[in-house]
């Protein structure tokens, strides 16, 4: 795309930014205009097919744009703006690079977008004979300007007799901008600037050459760090004496593991016994300690393989202990699991249960890339490709779901596990289809509850939301959610609130 097709995407994207969003929350409008930055590069042929990267972010932009459009969350709205975000730093190179040397550039995509544009809004007014020095020239005595206004008023207060001369002066100036502000529409003018920054994040954004060269010349293997002959003797005997302590080290750490992952499997995995308590230290403090010990674990590894330890002929037991450490680690991230499982059978599932399952997932795949780089001898390039983009898929397919529902759906088709109302009651619109339960079935939950926890009815009460608060507080966004809706324009239709509201008027 030319530079002048790009100034004049620009200013029309902002453009039509404002007119999408003026006065209206996010929805079939947001989907438009994602689309819309989506097939600038499919109509100007700034799409490179055979670059896997560009494919990959342009498959994944488009579905978490209809994912956010769908489902109305908070979480695929930022996943798809990543999404977006990446495909447009992936154009501004043929080649393919790897996930994360395209992060950096996507974040910081709108304040490098913003000088580029100027950048090429001056060229392209010099290439046109317009006088850009001489306006430049002129625009250097701004800050001078502002400054000898600054003085003259700080001189005015300090002396009523000077203050006499300039006093008509600052009334003008403050009548002026007094009225300039009554006349801005301070919307417009917001909602020009965030879509100003994104358009020129999108078109302008730029993968540094350096980042491409770095991608591109890393094989992913590990070099072999050659030494003088004089040293060649003081490095072996070094490697040797780590394989020594690595070996140490991860005999009694394999062994701790063994022994805990036993306790694990009869305490946890086929003995646990829930007893009434609320299970924080067991889930809370004891998957954070594990999952502490799973990525020190993870770092101990790298360490001992970082150099020159995977060339070494005699470090065969060394391996074999990594191995072991690794597959140990896997199944303490299963052990991890089934701990968040038991939780969600006692005390029902949200938001920080569910994302923890998607993060043992992304630790999962960490460990295996572990495992492929000690056996492969690959470096950290290698490591960081693989796990960056673990990591977005992970977070794509997480916004997949329309969690909200599927949580409200799942803790009140339950009987037994301690759904917290006070937590229900603030799960967004979209489940309030779902959130709308009679006083009678609450009561009969929470006396069940009652009896799990083994705490009477005034201690109950005073901790948590009684049905007659909980009903109260859901048929007042109720009336208010109809009622929004039906004030709502076109460009804020979106499926999962339309579905809400035509289930809740079925009810009716």
């Amino acid at each position: 795309m030319s530079s002048f097709k790009k100034i004049l995407s620009v200013l029309l994207l902002t453009v039509l930014f404002v007119i999408l969003f003026y006065d209206r929350d996010w929805g079939l409008n947001m989907y438009i205009f994602q689309l819309m930055l989506l097939s600038l590069p499919l109509f100007s042929g700034g799409i490179n097919w055979r670059n896997n990267n560009q494919k990959t972010l342009l498959i994944t932009s488009f579905l978490m744009s209809t994912a956010a459009f769908v489902n109305h969350s908070v979480i695929v709205f930022l996943v798809s703006w990543l999404s977006v975000g990446l495909f447009a730093a992936s154009l501004s190179t043929a080649k393919s690079v790897s996930m994360y040397f395209i992060i950096p550039p996507a974040i910081f995509a709108p304040f490098e977008g913003v000088y580029r544009f100027v950048v090429s809004v001056r060229a392209e007014l010099a290439g046109r004979g317009f006088p850009v020095k001489k306006i430049w020239r002129m625009a250097i005595y701004t800050g001078p300007a502002v400054i000898i206004v600054l003085f003259l008023a700080m001189y005015s207060n300090a002396n009523p007799a000077f203050g006499k001369y300039t006093a008509s002066m600052f009334s003008s100036i403050l009548n002026f901008i007094e009225l300039s502000l009554d006349l801005l529409d301070w919307m417009i003018i917001g909602l020009s600037i965030l879509g100003f920054l994104l358009s020129v994040a999108f078109l302008y954004s730029r993968i540094p050459n350096k980042f491409i060269e770095l991608s591109i010349s890393n094989n992913g293997l590990l070099n072999r760090q050659k030494s003088s002959s004089n040293s060649k003797k003081h490095l072996s005997a070094a490697v040797r004496q780590e394989n020594k302590t690595g070996v140490f080290l991860l005999v009694v750490l394999n062994v701790m593991l063994l022994i805990l992952l036993t306790l694990e499997v009869k305490d946890v995995w086929f003995g646990f016994d829930y007893n009434g308590v609320f299970l924080k230290e067991f889930v809370h403090e004891g998957m954070y300690i594990l999952i502490l010990s799973i990525f020190i674990s993870m770092g101990i590894v790298l360490f001992y393989f970082r150099g020159n330890q995977n060339f070494f002929s005699g470090s065969k037991w060394l391996r074999r202990l990594t191995y072991l450490w690794i597959g140990l680690n896997a199944i303490l991230v299963l052990s991890v699991a089934i701990r968040n499982f038991w939780y969600i059978k006692y005390f029902a599932l949200a938001y920080k249960r569910i994302g923890l399952m998607f993060f043992l997932v992304a630790t999962l795949i960490g460990l295996w890339s572990i495992y492929k780089k000690v056996k492969g001898v690959k470096n950290t390039h290698y490591l960081l490709t693989v796990n960056s983009l673990s990591v977005y898929m992970v977070l794509c397919l997480m916004a997949v779901f329309n969690w909200d529902v599927i949580i409200a759906k799942y803790n009140f088709g339950q009987s037994r596990a301690m759904v917290e109302l006070s937590y229900m009651s603030q799960l967004s619109d979209k489940s309030l289809p779902y959130l709308v339960q009679t006083e009678e079935r609450l009561e009969k939950m929470q006396d069940l509850q009652k009896e799990q926890l083994s705490i009477s009815s005034s201690t109950f009460a005073r901790n948590f939301d009684t049905p007659s608060d909980y009903n109260n507080e859901i048929d007042e966004r109720v009336s208010w959610f109809k009622n929004d809706w039906k004030n709502k324009d076109w460009l804020e239709w979106n499926p999962a609130q339309y579905n809400a509201f035509k289930k809740i008027a079925e009810r009716d």
